[in-house]
């Protein structure tokens, strides 16, 4: 059944990639539709599994049901290493309200389309899209959208004079092979290891058919590259790859320089905007990194998939997860928020990384109406982006108050 639904989606993905624009727009979204459909027709219900394990601040209890598109993901931010699963129950569709209820584990996750996910409860519950992307607007002037970047650049531009880095916009299936082999494979396994979700030779040849190879070139020997396709007047990068991975290479600049010359070269060929790709709704090493060249974060308009996440309980390795992992949630009219959360002040301003406060701006952050103009200043410097209509902070007590009262009353 598996491989039904594998060959349904690459069916459909070639079907998005073939259909002119207008046609993609109206049919794309039934297609999805229908999709999910067929699922639930042979599988009219959700498995939930329990993963226990240690988090960062202590041992870790969570539920999960879902579509399953994001457990290697979510395991990886909640479990400092691969927590032990097992299921414990299922619950049909037409039911699904009741995995709101559950009063076991410490955090419930269920991840599935936006029409389930509106029948659950939002109070004191986040909802997040399952993925947000990346744009940048690329028309104008270049030196006006160099401008744009932010001063951490200036790193990758003096690398591209430093180890005169080119780049050529390749057809070729023989510099297609090579880049599939020799720099995407490794890649993704050096940077997810067993997390790796690659996609597949095919798929990938797919969107390289419709689209081009952007490579990077160092020394007359190719070091990095890009798959994108053209889609109107908007370039979408989906892959990148590093040949053989190479760390090395990684800390000599070849991501950051391919990034911008291949910004440099979608300007320079007239096209409006580029898409980054999908990312989860984190706002964590990946974010940061697309934030810097000022991009805009927005919504897929093809993906309706949704995270609802309910804290059932206030313990430390709860409180030190949703610290430690800001995220992005959605609300019902579709705005997109940052989220920021705070608990026991100093610790969790000091243990976040790139946030640089002084000691007197710490005092009162595990109630966010004290915090201080400067951490407030901080964590927008850090993550304000276009796209978001704000940031919210909250802490920690906020999103767990309700249920830990419950369930203080059941231990009583």
């Amino acid at each position: 059944m598996s491989k039904l639904f594998e060959w349904s989606r690459r069916l459909c993905r070639e079907a998005e990639l073939a259909a002119p624009p207008l046609v993609r727009q109206a049919v794309m979204p039934r297609v999805h539709n229908a999709r999910v459909l067929a699922h639930f027709l042979v599988k009219p219900y959700l498995t939930v599994y329990q993963w226990q394990g240690q988090g960062q601040g202590g041992s870790l209890t969570v539920n999960y049901a879902g579509f399953g598109d994001a457990k290697p993901y979510l395991k990886d931010i909640l479990f400092v290493d691969k927590p032990a699963e097992c299921e414990i129950g299922r619950v049909p569709i037409r039911r699904i309200n009741e995995l709101a209820d559950w009063s076991t584990g410490d955090i419930t996750i269920i991840e599935a389309d936006e029409p389930l996910i509106a029948r659950l409860p939002s109070q004191k519950a986040l909802v997040l899209p399952a993925f947000i992307k990346m744009v940048l607007d690329t028309q104008g002037d270049w030196e006006e959208i160099d401008n744009r970047f932010h001063k951490s650049i200036r790193s990758e531009r003096r690398l591209i004079r430093k180890y005169g880095y080119q780049f050529k916009v390749s057809h070729s299936d023989q510099d297609f092979e090579m880049f599939h082999r020799d720099m995407y494979l490794p890649t993704m396994d050096i940077r997810h290891g067993e997390l790796a979700v690659s996609m597949s030779k095919h798929e990938v040849y797919q969107y390289f058919r419709r689209g081009l190879l952007f490579l990077l070139e160092r020394d007359g020997k190719y070091v990095s590259g890009s798959i994108g396709y053209v889609d109107q007047d908007v370039v979408r990068f989906i892959l990148v790859g590093v040949m053989n991975g190479d760390q090395q290479l990684m800390k000599e600049g070849v991501v950051g320089a391919l990034n911008y010359l291949r910004l440099q070269w979608v300007n320079q060929s007239g096209y409006k905007s580029v898409d980054f790709g999908w990312y989860r709704p984190f706002m964590k090493s990946m974010f940061l990194n697309k934030r810097k060249w000022g991009t805009t974060v927005d919504l897929p308009s093809s993906q309706k998939g949704r995270l609802w996440i309910k804290l059932q309980r206030h313990t430390p390795a709860v409180s030190q997860f949703i610290q430690e992992a800001p995220c992005i949630v959605i609300d019902k009219q579709h705005r997109l928020y940052g989220l920021i959360t705070v608990d026991h002040g100093a610790i969790a301003v000091k243990d976040n990384p790139g946030v640089v406060v002084s000691p007197s701006s710490l005092e009162g952050t595990d109630d966010p109406a004290n915090l201080t103009d400067e951490a407030k200043g901080e964590w927008n410097k850090k993550y304000a982006t276009p796209g978001l209509d704000g940031l919210l902070i909250r802490s920690v007590g906020e999103l767990v108050g309700e249920v830990e009262k419950d369930n203080h009353r059941e231990r009583h």
